[in-house]
Order: structure tokens, then sequence, then C-alpha cells
């Protein structure tokens, strides 16, 4: 003996209908067969429309939902790691040419009056830095 079958209900989809389609229900066709419901203004949001509307992550640089990311934290992080290891290069670099100079002049001739200039060049700018500050340091300490 088969057990008997549960009764199946049918369930509620009423508050998924648009006005429209009440309306259009409420009318039968003829024959008392209801007429189908209007698909066309109830449509799925086209898969093309929705990919068009986003944005990576990359592009939303300005946008404010996008800057407490972690992405964009680590960028910004990155860029400024960036700028000052390349600053801090060049001032390694040009510091230690200017300690170097005289053996580099030696080794190569054909470089010393860039050398010299640059060392002449190099020395005024620590005059006037020295100069700047000893300004500073006197008008901190106080009259007396």
């Amino acid at each position: 003996v088969p057990p008997p079958r549960a009764s199946r209900s049918v369930p509620d989809f009423s508050d998924l209908s648009s006005a429209e389609d009440d309306e259009q229900s409420a009318d039968l066709s003829e024959g008392g067969i209801p007429e189908p419901p209007n698909r066309g203004a109830r449509r799925l949001p086209d898969i093309e429309e929705i990919n068009s509307t986003l944005r990576a992550s990359a592009d939303r640089g300005r946008d404010p939902a996008a800057r407490g990311t972690p992405q964009t934290r680590a960028e910004n992080r990155s860029g400024f790691r960036t700028g000052f290891l390349s600053v801090l290069l060049l001032v390694s670099a040009l510091v230690a040419l200017y300690a170097l100079a005289p053996q580099i002049a030696t080794a190569v001739p054909a470089l010393m009056p860039f050398l010299d200039s640059y060392v002449v060049l190099a020395d005024t700018g620590r005059m006037w830095l020295d100069d700047m500050l000893r300004m500073v340091i006197l008008q901190l300490q106080p009259a007396g």
C-alpha cells in the first residue's frame, strides 16, 4: 500500500506581482482562461547592463567607500614607501659621489672638472645650511 500523498500547497506569490499584472489576471479572456501576464514590464536586469556599472577597485580611487579598504591603504603605503626610498637612494648616491670624488677623479681624470664643480656646489650648500641652522638656534635661545 503506497503511503498517502501529502497535499501540495500552492505558494502565494501575490506580493511579487505588480498592479498591472493584477488587473490583467482579473480580466479573463474568452473561455475563462486568464491572459498571460505582461512579462515585458518585469524583466530581469541585463547582465551587460550590470557589468557596465561595476568598477574594479583600482578604478574606485576617489570613491569614498573604497578609501578605507585594505587594498587602497596598501597602495597608499606602497606609494609613500616607493617615493621615500627613491629620495633616500638619490641622497645616498649624491653623498657617496661627494665623499668619493677624489678617488673617482684619480681613477677617471676626464671627470675631474665635473667632480670639482660638484664638490664646490655641495660645499656651498653645506655652508648655507650651516648658516641657516645657526640663525634658528640663535632665535630659539632665550634673550639673556
